[in-house]
């Protein structure tokens, strides 16, 4: 798996790529993480892709406008169903292991 350190904390985390759930441009990568105490938890980041017509570049932002509105609640309903049922196996997982 993929390992990427979480921006912006002042403790190097890390957290591993899960799935990516996608709406036409607008698209939710999912990934684990874990507490301090050990837990697994899930949570997902939002992007769009883009291609310029101009120049054929192509390239993901975190930038949104208002037509993505509509894809941007689908998918996160998607990315959010994706985490509840990744926590509730990684629940059961760790229940088990004690």
């Amino acid at each position: 798996m993929k390992q990427n350190k979480i921006e912006g904390s002042s403790k190097e985390k890390r957290s591993d790529y899960v799935a990516t759930v996608r709406e036409g441009a607008i698209a939710a990568n999912v990934f684990v993480g874990q507490t301090q105490d050990g837990r697994d938890y899930h949570y997902y980041l939002l992007s769009r892709s883009w291609k310029s017509t101009r120049t054929n570049k192509e390239g993901y932002s975190n930038r949104f406008f208002g037509q993505n509105a509509q894809a941007i609640g689908k998918v996160a309903e998607l990315a959010a169903a994706k985490c509840e049922e990744l926590d509730s196996g990684s629940e059961r997982d760790q229940q088990e292991a004690a």
